[in-house]
């Protein structure tokens, strides 16, 4: 018989009479089964009744609960109720994180740390939950624990990713000696700019001692470098630290140490290392260590900072942006030089870039420089075998020597493309540790292209600790014996691009897209390809105009191609192309 649920008006026992409710029960239960929604029984309709009627008055004397939701759905699955995630401290460190999940290899031992102060911005909040379906109750139903899990990543509406390219203030600690307690300011009545002299009878007699110095600086990373900007310290590039190696590119002097060079109207010059800025004159300019002004700027897919030494009016002015893109291995360096002086003014301009093999803070006398040219014309030497300042040497070989690889030089060297610059890149290779720099850049307004080599002198002149650096600089001028004019008014400008690269050793063509070397060895060609940005494509061998080999590629900054083909041909031409078929470089 069915038996449909009701009230009865008959009490039940009390909750305590538990004989009662067994008598009650046992012939009840004998038979029961569970149907969909309906009690089959075969036991008398009166005690099914007074059951009924128990178990109702039973529940109406509980304390009223609220409605608490199963744990399972309609289809008998269980429900994963959402769980908040929120972001520790950890996780919220103000250090940029490499957006390809790589770890970034720490700095090179010999670099000097940075202090990473980020930018003011919003203090982190503490999430408030969210609301759940199950209202709060004295007493709540138990309920099985929510499983959970780690995320292997955060929500990206909880926690954004981060940026691929970033900006921040930092600092950079330095030993440098009390140099500044011994200068005066002079002004020089052709550029109408002061400068400072460094007074080297009282300096020296001082016997002075370095000390801890701090500098302030503008970091900018993206997922291939950091870059470093000291603006105190003449608005120079100091470091460029490749995140594939953990190596700086630059040289980085360990001490701020006066030296005897510099042009010979100043009479002193700090060998800091990094890129500077060298104005109105040659070897080095005025003001390599002076205090410059900045700007920064940032985008999404972009960050830099502008440096500049005067705002003044009535002389020339240097004003230099140096960027870096998202996805690119190269920073940009964009001078503008401007006359904002009454007169026509007869200036150089060059950039010095102070840089080390490999991460080593030395140069290896494996050492290759890449200077596309048949002559140089000689800065100085000292070495006598070699023609001397203002003449011409054959480049890379001179007689039976290899001049362009630094283990040949016996005494130290400076030299510039003569007459001019004419390939657009420049840099150079070290063997030993498979790492190179390029500069690539546009002859027609830079034509200036000179290297300097420190071989044989004592460096004790500009360091402490025996690190040394070679030079290449970049100008508007082919010598430095060689003035250009800038009109009234008058602006020039133009931008060039400098990449650290790996492996495929010193190169035939570059821009600042890729570069390639080619290797005539036994029995074929050793190719080279390296990339400033992710790159998939074809690397393509020719012969006579025809495609004598060809293999598909996909090219990272970290990861260049190297390979040998084997062939007889003679003459032979390389080149890349992307995945449309469209030459990205080609020799």
């Amino acid at each position: 018989m069915t038996a449909h649920i009701g009230r009865a008006a008959t009490r039940p026992p009390g909750l305590g009479d538990i004989e009662a409710w067994r008598s009650l029960w046992r012939p009840a239960i004998r038979d029961i089964r569970l149907g969909h929604g309906t009690w089959r029984c075969t036991a008398p309709r009166s005690i099914l009744i007074v059951l009924v009627i128990l178990l109702a008055a039973a529940c109406g004397a509980l304390p009223n609960q609220p409605a608490t939701p199963s744990p399972l759905g309609q289809t008998g699955e269980k429900v994963i109720l959402p769980t908040l995630v929120r972001t520790s401290p950890s996780m919220a460190s103000a250090t940029p994180v490499s957006p390809t999940g790589t770890a970034t290899p720490p700095p090179s031992p010999t670099a000097t740390p940075v202090s990473d102060t980020p930018t003011a911005r919003p203090a982190t909040q503490t999430p408030t939950p969210l609301p759940t379906s199950v209202p709060a109750s004295k007493t709540p139903s138990p309920m099985p624990p929510t499983p959970t899990r780690t995320p292997t990543a955060p929500p990206p509406t909880s926690t954004p990713l981060p940026p691929a390219v970033s900006l921040r203030q930092g600092s950079v600690v330095v030993a440098a000696y009390p140099y500044d307690q011994y200068v005066t300011m002079v002004m020089t009545p052709t550029y109408t700019m002061s400068y400072p002299r460094l007074d080297w009878q009282a300096y020296e007699a001082a016997s002075p001692r370095p000390t801890p110095r701090t500098f302030s600086a503008i970091i900018m990373e993206n997922e291939y470098l950091r870059v470093t900007v000291l603006p105190d310290l003449g608005g120079r590039i100091y470091q460029a630290i490749f995140k594939p190696t953990g190596h700086n590119i630059f040289y980085q002097n360990p001490v701020l140490k006066p030296t005897h060079w510099g042009n010979e109207t100043q009479g002193w010059w700090l060998a800091a290392g990094g890129m500077e800025w060298c104005l109105p004159v040659d070897e080095h300019g005025y003001e390599w260590g002076m205090p410059w002004g900045y700007r920064t700027a940032q985008s999404s897919d972009q960050v830099s900072v502008t440096v500049w030494d005067t705002q003044e009016g009535g002389r020339i002015q240097a004003r230099v942006t140096i960027s870096l893109d998202a996805g690119r291995s190269y920073f940009t360096v964009s001078p503008r030089i401007e006359n904002a002086g009454g007169q026509a003014v007869r200036y150089q301009f060059w950039l010095n870039a102070m840089l080390a093999s490999g991460g080593t803070n030395h140069v290896g006398e494996a050492t290759e420089f890449i200077l596309p040219t048949d002559q140089v014309t000689i800065h100085s030497t000292g070495d006598r075998s070699l023609p001397q300042a203002g003449q011409a040497m054959s480049w890379p070989r001179y007689h039976d020597r290899v001049m362009s690889l630094y283990g040949t030089w016996r005494a130290f060297l400076g030299v510039f493309a003569r007459p001019r610059a004419m390939a657009g890149f420049m840099g150079a290779y070290d063997h030993a540790g498979g790492e190179g720099v390029l500069r690539i850049f546009p002859p027609d307004v830079a034509p200036g292209a000179k290297l300097f080599g420190a071989k044989g002198l004592d460096e004790s002149q500009w360091t402490d600790d025996g690190s040394a650096y070679f030079e290449l600089h970049g100008g508007v001028t082919p010598t430095f014996w060689d003035y250009t004019t800038l009109a009234p008014g008058g602006v020039i400008t133009w931008s060039e691009r400098w990449y650290p690269y790996l492996a495929i050793g010193p190169v035939e063509a570059a821009n600042d897209q890729a570069a390639l070397s080619l290797d005539a060895v036994q029995g074929g060609y050793r190719l080279g390809v390296a990339v400033t940005r992710p790159l998939s494509g074809r690397v393509i061998l020719e012969a006579g105009g025809r495609e004598i080999w060809s293999q598909a590629v996909s090219l990272t900054p970290a990861q260049p191609f190297v390979q040998t083909v084997s062939t007889n041909a003679g003459s032979v031409a390389l080149r890349l192309v992307d995945e449309q078929g469209r030459v990205v470089i080609g020799q």
